[in-house]
């Protein structure tokens, strides 16, 4: 593969890794308050106002209102893409280690199956940690005022390197 078709890859797995993060900022936002993950659509806290498609992109969005609802002005807090934003490097951090440590075209050298395999493991070990941070026993959320503990969590796995990519 050449350059081109890497930096596009490793853009996919950047967007992948945001729009994961954007899920985890409705997890974190949703479940201690015991909301359900799917209805109604996003609002601001604000005014209660949907939060439309297009303002619900990962960063961009948030970096396009500058940190504001569109609605009532209020401030969207920077936690939400920095959250999409981490996690979006932490999807496309893996690849590009990858590249750079395998003396060559990965995908060639070891073919797809063992580089996919790399990867998913190292994006389950990021979304455990990203997981126990913003909703697990680590994360704490603001609830009527206080903070409390959200008591959700998951016990993180450590994915062990895979020497055909690291040898």
């Amino acid at each position: 593969m050449t350059i081109e078709h890497h930096a596009a890859l490793a853009a996919f797995w950047m967007v992948l890794g945001a729009c994961v993060g954007s899920f985890l900022n409705v997890c974190a936002y949703r479940i201690p308050r015991g909301m359900s993950l799917t209805k109604p659509r996003s609002r601001c806290p604000g005014c209660g106002n949907a939060i439309r498609a297009r303002d619900n992109v990962p960063v961009l969005g948030w970096l396009i209102l500058r940190g504001h609802c569109r609605g009532c002005r209020a401030p969207i807090s920077v936690r939400y893409p920095a959250v999409e934003l981490t996690m979006g490097l932490l999807f496309a951090m893996p690849y590009l280690v990858a590249l750079a440590v395998a003396g060559g075209d990965p995908w060639e050298r070891v073919g797809a199956v063992p580089m996919l395999a790399f990867l998913v493991s190292n994006w389950a070990v990021g979304l455990a940690l990203a997981w126990l941070v913003l909703v697990g026993p680590l994360g704490f959320q603001a609830i009527n005022g206080r903070r409390v503990g959200a008591g959700y969590g998951a016990q993180p796995s450590i994915a062990p390197p895979s020497p055909a990519i690291v040898d």
